[in-house]
């Protein structure tokens, strides 16, 4: 295992220097001191000057129409033109943010439910565990309490689906 480590830095060290040993078409060193120290502090001075963000491209601040529809797998799509014969909704994004907001509509209730989306547990926490393990009413109220929240979860999809 020294071996193979001593080798691997051997073949670092003559990798690093190799390029200012070996002679380019031109009879020079491929890399000198100077030049690497020169373009070292050039890319340093674009950095801090500040040249490279000037050179980056800038998008307008504007609203950019786009248009959404459903395929025939029922997924949404979205392009800049409407495909023909599809009836596409149109939606403005401003081109300075980096999200899509939608106004999510309010699931209305049944009269008969309650307000709190949290249902009350039916089991103590004393009697929840016997030993280092749930009871078995415990386990049931934990299998309860996930479907109640898979049925919510699919309730938002569907919310979401239909925006």
């Amino acid at each position: 295992m020294k071996l193979f480590v001593r080798l691997m830095m051997l073949v670092l060290v003559v990798a690093l220097c190799g390029p200012f040993f070996i002679k380019g078409p031109d009879g020079r060193p491929l890399w000198t001191i100077n030049t690497t120290v020169a373009k070292v502090r050039d890319w340093l001075s674009d950095m801090t000057s500040g040249s490279v963000l000037e050179q980056a491209p800038v998008i307008g601040a504007q609203e950019v129409t786009v248009y959404r529809w459903r395929d025939a797998d029922g997924v949404w799509q979205f392009a800049a033109e409407p495909p023909a014969g599809v009836e596409a909704e149109t939606m403005q994004i401003d081109t300075r943010t980096n999200a899509v907001a939608f106004e999510i509509p309010v699931i209305k209730r049944e009269s008969g439910e309650s307000a709190s989306q949290e249902p009350a547990p039916t089991v103590s926490p004393e009697d929840a565990m016997i030993g280092p393990y749930p009871s078995p009413e415990a386990t049931k109220q934990l299998i309860d309490d996930a479907k109640a929240l898979k049925a919510l979860a699919e309730q938002r999809q569907a919310v979401l689906d239909e925006i």
